[in-house]
């Protein structure tokens, strides 16, 4: 776990013409280990973004959840594919993610 990750939650703040405009804040730093597991492609604007999917193991928390939380690593913001407890015993969680295409 040599690794620093920032866990971002989102927020919705008013623009000013009856809409909300989305903010990710972070709101926790942890040590975690990041890894390359596969490559993965993705459609952004009817275009084919090449990328690769994470696993980031951190220790449990209660508090990530996979549309509500980004992780920010090395400056790359990354969306939350899947969270799961490897063996059930609230030490570990890992996290699949890929990377955020603008």
């Amino acid at each position: 776990m040599r690794h620093k990750v920032e866990l971002r939650r989102v927020s919705w703040t008013p623009d000013g013409l009856g809409g909300h405009a989305e903010a990710w804040r972070t709101y926790a730093t942890v040590h975690a280990a990041v890894e390359p597991i596969r490559g993965d492609e993705s459609y952004v604007g009817q275009q084919l973004h090449p990328g690769v999917v994470y696993r980031i193991t951190t220790r449990w928390r209660p508090d990530i959840k996979t549309e509500e939380t980004r992780v920010l690593h090395d400056g790359r913001e990354y969306d939350i594919r899947a969270v799961y407890d490897p063996d059930g015993a609230r030490r570990w969680l890992v996290l699949e993610v890929a990377e955020v295409i603008r």
